[in-house]
């Protein structure tokens, strides 16, 4: 339903998930097509939703079941580079410490850490074929403007904009 209505003029549209006839939603996407990416299972088959829609986003897991999901995902893909290629995204919260070193610890879909261990994990995360991480200050300690600023001096100028540190598998 999302596509018929956001691609065309006056859809007729008649399913389980409702009815529509004689009305259009406006406004339509500037840029062509709305882009859809798949968050959780939503009670797809892995296959189903690799097909239908434009990118996953997923939530922060250890390393190396995320890169397991990677790989998964661009086997159903594709590799990067290579045409039919949709993006592996992951949102996370992050809870940064005034101690550039301080240790990692766990907190719901996120970690709680020092900028130095969290260089590591986007390091990390951008090898295992991350193509975007969604950052998320939710449970941040510490005022959010200082942990902006912490990231523009010392997270940012590792990962230039249009740059890509590592290849992919």
């Amino acid at each position: 339903m999302l596509r018929q209505v956001t691609e065309n003029r006056f859809p007729n549209l008649d399913s389980t998930l409702g009815s529509m006839s004689g009305t259009d939603l406006l406004p339509k996407p500037t840029y062509g097509r709305l882009p859809v990416f798949m968050t959780g299972g939503g009670r797809q088959e892995m296959e189903w939703i690799a097909q239908n829609v434009d990118g996953c986003l997923f939530y922060t897991l250890p390393l190396e079941q995320q890169d397991l999901n990677i790989q998964r995902w661009c086997r159903l893909t594709a590799q990067r580079g290579e045409p039919g290629y949709k993006p592996f995204n992951q949102a996370t919260y992050i809870d940064l410490s005034e101690n550039p070193n301080a240790m990692t610890r766990a907190i719901h879909q996120g970690l709680s850490l020092g900028r130095e261990p969290l260089l590591q994990y986007l390091k990390a995360w951008e090898k295992v074929g991350v193509d975007q991480l969604m950052i998320n200050f939710k449970h941040s300690r510490r005022p959010v403007g200082d942990v902006m600023a912490e990231f523009a001096e010392h997270i940012l100028p590792h990962f230039p904009a249009g740059s890509r540190a590592t290849e992919v598998k």
